[in-house]
């Protein structure tokens, strides 16, 4: 029985390394991406801002659990749709 909650134990945190892995490089995307379309900046910067936003977020939610991380991931996607939303109406102005 030990052996079993064991391999799901390990499996719930190779699960949880793997969201926080992919919510790091969507948010160091993301902010690379808008870092890029404001400043113009090279390849090299833009890996750097990536990079450094990915270790910032991976060092932030580092202890979280799952529903941590996805709190964190919320707020992120509503802070892109507010963005988006002021990108559209400054547009038509």
């Amino acid at each position: 029985m030990s052996k079993k909650k064991r391999k799901v134990s390990i499996f719930n945190k190779y699960l949880l390394f793997i969201f926080k892995l992919f919510s790091g490089i969507i948010l160091g995307l993301f902010i690379s991406v808008i870092g890029q379309a404001i400043i113009h900046y090279s390849y090299f910067s833009f890996m750097f801002i990536f990079l450094t936003v990915f270790a910032g977020f991976f060092r932030v939610v580092r202890k979280m659990n799952f529903l941590s991380v996805l709190l964190v991931d919320l707020i992120f996607i509503l802070m892109i749709v507010l963005l988006r939303f002021y990108i559209i109406f400054s547009n038509n102005q």
